[in-house]
């Protein structure tokens, strides 16, 4: 969490989105339930440490770091 902070901190819904005065900070159902949803990822990665992502195996390269190479991911959708 403190990396995703360092880069780009997840942001939490504090007020209606859409800028409506009658719902001012009081969210709507809908704005609530996603403010929960960001909070339960924010919960999920305070609880990952980097050195546990870096020990799952996975074809996908971690961003800036220099493991050994894998076979690289096949993508399952093509444009055409």
């Amino acid at each position: 969490m403190d990396v995703i902070n360092a880069v780009d901190p997840i942001q939490r819904i504090h007020s209606c989105p859409l800028g409506l005065k009658e719902h001012g900070s009081c969210l709507c159902p809908m704005h609530r339930g996603l403010n929960d949803a960001v909070k339960t990822v924010e919960a999920a990665f305070k609880e990952t440490l980097v050195v546990d992502l870096l020990k799952t195996r996975s074809k996908s390269m971690p961003l800036g770091i220099d493991l050994p190479r894998r076979a690289p991911c096949k993508p399952k959708f093509t444009s055409t």
